[in-house]
């Protein structure tokens, strides 16, 4: 699932909004969960599809964040920075988020 417009998405909660990192997650129009995590490597917002087993492993300190989007983001990701809407290839570029090698209960959630 490639997405391209993020306005389209409704967020249904925070998992962690604090000074280390921010986790977001939507749904969309078909109910699919995506996750929207602050990025140290471009900068922005990275939006990518979310995997319940996945996310169910990170909600257990059993991966970090950096693992958890490694493991569910597609090929192509969209990143959201100062407004504007890029889609990039996984392969092409390093993506770095906030926070990536903290466990989930690492993080003070807020």
């Amino acid at each position: 699932m490639i997405l391209f417009d993020t306005t389209l998405l409704t967020r249904s909660k925070t998992i962690i909004d604090n000074s280390d990192a921010q986790l977001f997650l939507y749904t969309d129009e078909t109910n699919n969960l995506i996750l929207s995590a602050a990025l140290s490597t471009p900068g922005g917002h990275v939006f990518f599809k979310a995997d319940d087993t996945q996310l169910g492993l990170f909600y257990t300190n059993k991966i970090d964040l950096q693992t958890l989007f490694e493991s569910t983001a597609h090929m192509l990701v969209t990143i959201v920075e100062d407004a504007e809407c890029k889609l990039y290839m996984c392969n092409d570029v390093d993506i770095r988020l906030n926070g990536g090698e903290k466990l989930f209960s690492e993080f003070e959630n807020i």
